[in-house]
């Protein structure tokens, strides 16, 4: 593996993406709330939930890769994070397994952002078209 001390580092600068979601979803959450409840509502606040959790735990693993960067061993990691969470499932996780995880939790994220702006776009449509 090459320099993990810059792996890191790259890890936290993209984890820190959780900012621009949370930010830029907030757009479209006030052109969804501006205009009368409905099933349409319902399932963009859905989607607005998801956005909000995959941003949370964006911001967890930011926080997490920042104590590993700081030198904290993964070890002590694992087991705080199986004392939390009650899960042994952390426990032994190499690079590639974190990065995987990491991977799928921007993807899901972006996911979930995506989709709040195209509900929020589609209402803004369906308003103008009716």
């Amino acid at each position: 593996m090459e320099n993990k001390q810059e792996i890191h580092a790259i890890f936290i600068a993209h984890l820190a993406s959780w900012r621009y979601f949370i930010g830029l979803s907030l757009i479209p959450l006030v052109v969804i709330l501006h205009y009368p409840l409905s099933s349409f509502s319902l399932l963009a606040f859905v989607a607005m939930m998801l956005n909000v959790y995959y941003c949370w735990r964006l911001f967890l693993d930011e926080r997490l890769f920042t104590l590993l960067h700081a030198g904290m061993a993964e070890s002590s990691l694992d087991d705080a994070l199986s004392r939390i969470w009650g899960a042994s499932f952390t426990q032994g996780r190499d690079w590639q397994a974190r990065w995987h995880g990491t991977r799928q939790l921007f993807r899901r994220a972006f996911a979930a952002f995506l989709g709040v702006w195209v509900l929020a776009l589609l209402r803004m449509l369906m308003l103008v078209v009716s």
